[in-house]
């Protein structure tokens, strides 16, 4: 809808006279669509590519920030696919809150494959991890605990 909304803007057209202007442009010229088509898709296109300019830019101004900002660095994180991938996702107009969601999902497939080659090979991975918490700790029954 904003797609429509917008180009709906550009052409400076209310709603209901979006398709008596097109086919008033049709009536005896074959051309005349296609150049309405062409006029929108250009609109369109330049429209993007600013969008996607300003969020490039973005990105890469909080990509170099963080590549220098210290707790960055010294845990050796660096911006990976999905930092782009929001970027993308914004532009869209996908709300902030199905990000995450939409970053799993997309692996869903990968995890799958994995999963299937172990159970081919019989055999399991677990990935190497070190426990660095408390070690000898007694069990209080759930009853007893404050």
């Amino acid at each position: 809808m904003r797609v429509e909304a917008t180009i709906r803007h550009r052409l400076g057209l209310a709603a209901e006279q979006v398709l008596p202007r097109a086919q008033e442009l049709a009536e005896g010229l074959a051309a005349r669509p296609q150049l309405l088509t062409r006029y929108l898709a250009v609109t369109v296109r330049q429209r993007l590519s600013r969008r996607m300019a300003e969020a490039t830019q973005l990105g890469m101004a909080l990509e170099k920030i963080a590549l220098e900002d210290d707790y960055f660095v010294s845990r050796k994180l660096y911006p990976n696919v999905d930092f782009y991938s929001g970027l993308t996702y914004h532009l869209l107009g996908i709300p902030l809150d199905l990000f995450t969601p939409i970053f799993a999902v997309s692996r869903v497939a990968g995890w799958t494959a994995h999963v299937i080659e172990y159970w081919e090979d019989n055999r399991l991975v677990r990935p190497l991890d070190y426990y660095v918490g408390p070690t000898h700790n007694v069990y209080v029954p759930v009853e007893r605990r404050a």
